[in-house]
């Protein structure tokens, strides 16, 4: 099973010790309802990923420790073109 990743403020990873506040710390608690020990990849926009272990998980807080780093993954080579057809009438809704 892959890793959730999630975006985060560069200010957020500056050391190795991770403290998430807000929707994230919400969002983590109460949608996805992680728990303690839990792994997941936060990512800074520098194209390093940082493997982080939850070592508490509040919907005000969610803290944790990063356990790893290595650098993300490149964009995908394939390019992929989405089109829609109209349809008749009211059956577009």
């Amino acid at each position: 099973m892959s890793l959730r990743r999630f975006f985060v403020p560069p200010e957020v990873l500056s050391g190795d010790r991770v403290s998430l506040v807000g929707e994230l710390a919400q969002r983590l608690s109460r949608v996805l309802r992680l728990k303690t020990g839990v792994a997941v990849v936060l990512l800074d926009g520098s194209g390093l990923e940082y493997e982080t272990r939850l070592e508490t998980v509040t919907p005000r807080r969610a803290t944790g420790v990063v356990v790893g780093r290595r650098p993300g993954r490149p964009e995908p080579r394939v390019r992929l073109v989405l089109c829609q057809s109209l349809v008749k009438g009211e059956r577009f809704d």
